[in-house]
C-alpha cells in the first residue's frame, strides 16, 4: 500500500523505494513489479521498467496492463518493432478482459503511460516508427 501510495503522490523515488521494500520482502509480489515499472515509465528509466515488466509477465503472461508496460518501455528505448509485437497482444487482451487491478492502479498506470512518453497517446497508432512525431504537428 505505501508503495501505491508514493506513486498516487506523484513521488515516485518514494514509490520505487517502497515497492523495492515489498519485492525484497516477497519477490513473488506481481503488483510491486507493475507500479515500479509505471514509476520507472515516468522517469524515463526505460530498460529498469522493461526490466520490472518482464518481472511481472512471468508471474502473470497474459496481464494486459504488464504487456501495455513493457510495449511502452520497448518504444522509449527505440526498440519500436518490438514494442509494435507487444502492443497488438496487448489490444485484444484489454478489450475482452476485466481490470486486473484496482481503479486506482489502472489510473496510475494510464497517467504513467502517457507521462513517460508525452507524445504516444494510448492508442495503437502510438507506437509509431518516428520518434520525431508529435500529436498537432505536421508528419
Amino acid at each position: 500500500l505505501a508503495c501505491l501510495n508514493g506513486l498516487l503522490r506523484g513521488d515516485t523515488s518514494q514509490g520505487i523505494k517502497f515497492c523495492s521494500m515489498a519485492l525484497n520482502l516477497n519477490p513473488k509480489e506481481h503488483d510491486a513489479y507493475k507500479l515500479r515499472g509505471y514509476a520507472y515509465l515516468t522517469e524515463h528509466r526505460f530498460e529498469l521498467a522493461g526490466t520490472d515488466f518482464r518481472a511481472a509477465l512471468k508471474l502473470r503472461p497474459r496481464d494486459h496492463e504488464d504487456l501495455a508496460g513493457f510495449a511502452q518501455s520497448l518504444s522509449g528505448q527505440g526498440l519500436f518493432s518490438q514494442a509494435v509485437e507487444y502492443w497488438k497482444v496487448h489490444r485484444p487482451l484489454s478489450s475482452r478482459s476485466e481490470p486486473t487491478t484496482s481503479s486506482l492502479i489502472s489510473t496510475f498506470s494510464e497517467r504513467a503511460l502517457m507521462d513517460a512518453c508525452s507524445w504516444a497517446p494510448l492508442s495503437e497508432p502510438a507506437l509509431r516508427a518516428d520518434p520525431q512525431h508529435r500529436p498537432g504537428r505536421p508528419a
